[in-house]
């Protein structure tokens, strides 16, 4: 019997556990159930380093029992502050979950509020939610990335002339899938922000191919404007430029029998057959791409679930043929993976979170290498099902969101500052300008740089256009790390329009520029 029809076999198995002490969690995706015995669900977070900069338990939880499939963050209300979103999906998990309508935390100077006061009208089965202003206007729309066994159609909730996020979906997909994942850019630099949705169909259809909504001046399509060649069970996707052509290419993560791979983009257009391939068919869930060391060539990563989460190398936009990288954990069932700076030295370290144990784990970039065991972990009694990074407590920190499925549905990890160990004691190798974190951003970026010795330094913003935005940094700098923070202002402080910027480094010896996405 091949895996996948091992995996259907098990779609169909009806779990019949109701006593009082147990009950059973199904994933957003249908693809694995979970019994949960409540007597022993104390969570274990035994095990840290002192460079990891955030507590052993969770600060901060909202006590809703809810099915969370997807988390975003942004400046939802136009208050200078990171809201989160919160997008949940509906099961036959045991006991039941009556409610899956979306929701708002809103941010109330440096906290989230305790419960939403802003909720969706309808309910639809989502597995991912992505904020971005889709239909420019200069403000922020919620992108809900839906599905179950419906397949209920994807929608966007719009900002509206009442000043706030209209509850009522203006849009609706035609796409006939269940959607897994999203994510947004604009991959074809025409000034406007696309939809990329990794999909599956339901039993004895279960294939479906990738599709993009290829935005029109703010104007989006209900039918896909492109779709992979290829069928599948897809598990994620994420955009990154593999080959620093400027140009965004699509990772997928994809299910059993399939290969994760990516689509490359050829000055716009994507290719709808795949341009690399992972070296195995298992079961993956979740990707990201990050520059781990500087080179300016982005890493792809994909979750592992029954194998360890992995991470390909990037040879100057030749993708590696195997992994350079794999988690070393006493669990592999990976459901979300997200990269961020999370101890403050200039590049971006992995987080998982696994479904059916609940493992949050974080694994540090040292120097350019992943430790391959988990450099921080969270044992949460609940199961996991999804995470980002915002800095929800206003500190200039990025804080770790985790979603799960049950009760305190949300956690939040504040971080305590930048960590107590350097990855790095000496002075940096050479000279090199970070990808800004986050990117795209709503509300503000922090960007990162490295100088191998004594320089006068300037950090500039410019517009598509070449034109002079803002001066970040303008003095003379030791060798060392340094990062500065731009709020999408110009000199004068005041905010500038949706869309693509640069950002250049300029030393006495070194001129480096990189690409950023704002979105209000």
């Amino acid at each position: 019997m091949n895996k996948l029809l091992i995996f259907l076999c098990l779609l169909l198995v009806s779990v019949d556990v109701k006593a009082d002490s147990n009950r059973i969690e199904i994933s957003e995706d249908g693809h694995q159930a979970f019994v949960i015995d409540d007597n022993n669900s104390e969570p274990n977070s035994t095990f840290t380093t002192d460079v990891v900069p955030y507590n052993l338990t969770p600060d901060w939880s909202c006590a809703l029992r809810m099915q969370v499939g997807g988390l975003d963050t942004g400046d939802l209300d136009g208050d200078a502050d990171i809201d989160l979103t919160v997008g949940c999906y509906q099961s036959e998990s045991y006991p039941p979950y009556p409610d899956c309508r979306n929701f708002i935390l809103f941010n109330e100077g440096n906290h989230l509020q305790a419960m939403p006061a802003w909720w969706t009208e309808d309910s639809s089965s989502t597995t991912e939610v992505r904020v971005a202003d889709l239909n420019n206007d200069g403000f922020p729309d919620i992108f809900s990335a839906n599905g179950g066994f419906a397949m209920s159609p994807s929608t966007i909730y719009y900002y509206d002339e009442s000043e706030s996020i209209n509850p009522h979906a203006g849009w609706y997909s035609d796409d006939n899938c269940w959607s897994t994942g999203a994510a947004v850019w604009d991959f074809d630099n025409d000034g406007d922000m696309d939809v990329a949705t990794s999909n599956q169909g339901v039993y004895p259809d279960s294939d479906r191919p990738v599709y993009v909504f290829i935005n029109d001046d703010g104007e989006m399509p209900t039918a896909p404007s492109w779709s992979s060649a290829d069928e599948a069970l897809s598990g994620g996707v994420a955009w990154g430029d593999y080959n620093d052509d400027g140009w965004y290419d699509l990772a997928v993560s994809k299910w059993v029998n399939w290969y994760s791979c990516v689509y490359r983009n050829n000055e716009g257009s994507l290719g709808q057959a795949a341009v690399w391939l992972a070296d195995n068919d298992d079961m993956q869930k979740g990707v990201g791409w990050s520059d781990i060391n500087g080179d300016y060539f982005p890493e792809p990563a994909f979750g592992g679930n029954s194998m360890p989460t992995q991470l390909y190398g990037n040879n100057e936009g030749v993708l590696s043929s195997s992994p350079i990288w794999e988690s070393n954990d006493t669990f592999n069932g990976c459901q979300d993976l997200a990269w961020a700076d999370v101890d403050g030295d200039g590049d971006e370290d992995l987080a998982t979170v696994h479904f059916s144990n609940g493992h949050l784990r974080i694994y540090l970039n040292v120097d350019g290498q992943l430790e391959t065991s988990p450099s921080w972990q969270y044992d949460s009694p609940a199961s996991g099902t999804a995470l980002t990074f915002g800095d929800i407590n206003g500190d200039e920190a990025i804080d770790l969101i985790m979603g799960v499925s049950g009760a305190d549905c949300i956690n939040v990890f504040y971080n305590l500052g930048q960590s107590s160990v350097k990855d790095d004691s000496s002075l940096p190798k050479q000279t090199s300008l970070r990808g800004n974190y986050p990117n795209p951003f709503n509300a503000e970026t922090r960007i990162s740089f490295h100088l191998d010795k004594p320089s006068n330094t300037r950090i500039e913003i410019f517009d598509l256009q070449g034109k002079l935005v803002n001066i970040l940094a303008d003095n003379y700098y030791n060798a060392g790390h340094y990062s500065v923070t731009w709020a999408g202002t110009d000199d004068d402080g005041n905010s500038v329009a949706t869309g693509m910027y640069f950002y250049r480094l300029e030393t006495d010896s070194e001129s480096i520029t990189r690409r950023m996405v704002l979105l209000k």
